[in-house]
């Protein structure tokens, strides 16, 4: 025999004693739960006072107060999963019985909500109409759920559940304070365009059954809306329900802005009777807005000899949607033309008109033949008196060899015509003399 061979058989005969007492230790049994179900309230999270004409989102939280009845002692090898006083599959669901309140979301699913207190939340979108006129209302929460009612192991090893389907309704409380419900009724501009400051002119009503002191309107941007109020609040005082107002405010719009419709946000705040800050759900109107005046050139190519001063006439035409004011014309020049009067006036003009401007151009004699592009834009004034420059518009001047040699100067034209007279007429008289 080895010198190890006692050392194994010891360890050996260890592992089998402590194999044989896991053999013969019983398997500890668990109790089972046989009655119970689940029992619901539901309450507000935060608060549960709004105001008429406000649309707002509501959270309720759900819980579970049921407890399990009975239980059996040492009747399983395994623990529950689900008690008879647990929610399975929950989903919660808001309603209104009155047409005053008004439910926008749908039912929420929250998964299970256990019992002895368990909780769960969901969030619906809630419009109080301007004509809410109770202080309460008891909204209904219609709860589904499943529950198991037949719990069985058919082995060691597993349950076996049987579930049924259960729907329950409990309220829940809203309270409505009467105050401002704003309503826009009409909305009209001066012509805004782009890059342009304008008046904007709304009318409103307070639909709502409730008055305001002190109140304000605010007018703001609309996210990246080009439009950007110049007047962003103004005071209107005392607001009493059904009151119908006009307010005049500026903004002013951004020169990329296209020509389509942008929209402002408007809000009333104020100081309800009860003493308390209120403000009233934004309310966002569209403003329509005018494409930037255009101007093209529409007199024909001017053209000029190179070494010579003269006056061209340049035609602008307004392609735009609106008349602009004290419209002023002008041309950067470059080497080797030069305009001596670079800027020309061209008044009033209204879409689709023309007018027509005037400048001394001088073209240097090294200039070369060809066509030469000019940057040309219209400085004006909108209907608000705002200064404002157009885009570029091209002045294309055509220039020609120069007439220089002889025939460039007008002295010595003259002088060749007098030889050639004083040439023809020697001719004439030896001709007659030697008819003679």
């Amino acid at each position: 025999m080895s010198a190890h061979a006692p050392e194994r058989l010891l360890t050996a005969t260890l592992a089998l004693l402590v194999l044989a007492g896991l053999l013969v230790i019983p398997v500890a049994a668990v109790d089972k739960y046989t009655q119970g179900s689940p029992e619901f309230t539901a309450t507000v999270l935060g608060t549960n006072e709004f105001t008429t004409g406000q649309e707002t989102t509501v959270k309720v939280l759900v819980k579970n107060t049921g407890l399990n009845l009975f239980k059996q002692l040492n009747q399983g090898t395994i623990p529950q999963q689900d008690l008879p006083n647990t929610a399975k599959f929950v989903t919660i669901g808001l309603g209104s019985e009155s047409p005053d309140i008004l439910i926008k979301s749908d039912p929420r699913y929250v998964g299970d909500i256990a019992g002895d207190g368990g909780t769960a939340t969901a969030s619906f979108t809630v419009k109080i109409t301007a004509d809410a006129k109770g202080k309460e209302y008891a909204l209904p929460l219609f709860i589904s759920y499943k529950v198991p009612v037949v719990t069985t192991q058919p082995s060691s090893e597993s349950y076996q559940y049987v579930y049924t389907s259960e729907n329950v309704t409990v309220p829940v409380t809203i309270r409505v304070k009467q105050g401002i419900s704003l309503s826009v009724l009409n909305v009209t501009s001066d012509h805004i365009a782009a890059g342009s400051e304008g008046a904007i002119l709304v009318r409103l009503q307070n639909e709502g059954s409730g008055s305001g002191k002190d109140a304000v309107l605010k007018i703001s941007r609309d996210a990246q809306s080009p439009i950007v109020p110049i007047d962003t609040s103004i005071y209107i005082g005392n607001v009493e329900a059904g009151a119908v107002k006009e307010y005049r405010f500026k903004v002013s719009v951004s020169d990329d802005a296209g020509a389509q419709t942008y929209p402002v946000d408007l809000a009333i705040a104020y100081e309800d009777n009860e003493g308390s800050d209120m403000t009233t759900e934004k309310v966002t109107v569209g403003i329509p807005v005018l494409g930037k005046p255009e101007f093209s050139i529409t007199s024909p190519t001017a053209g000029i000899p190179a070494g010579s001063t003269t006056t061209i006439t340049v035609r602008y035409t307004n392609n735009g949607a609106t008349t602009v004011y004290a419209a002023q014309a002008g041309i950067t020049d470059h080497a080797p033309i030069t305009v001596g009067n670079n800027v020309a006036y061209l008044g009033i003009m209204r879409p689709g008109e023309s007018a027509d401007a005037v400048f001394t151009v001088n073209v240097d004699k090294s200039a070369e033949p060809g066509e030469y592009t000019f940057d040309s834009r219209v400085r004006y004034r909108d209907a608000s008196d705002t200064s404002i420059q157009s885009d570029t518009a091209d002045i294309v001047i055509t220039v020609s060899s120069s007439e220089g040699g002889i025939a460039g100067e007008p002295v010595m034209l003259v002088l060749i015509a007098a030889v050639v007279i004083v040439v023809v007429a020697l001719l004439a008289y030896r001709y007659r003399k030697g008819m003679q």
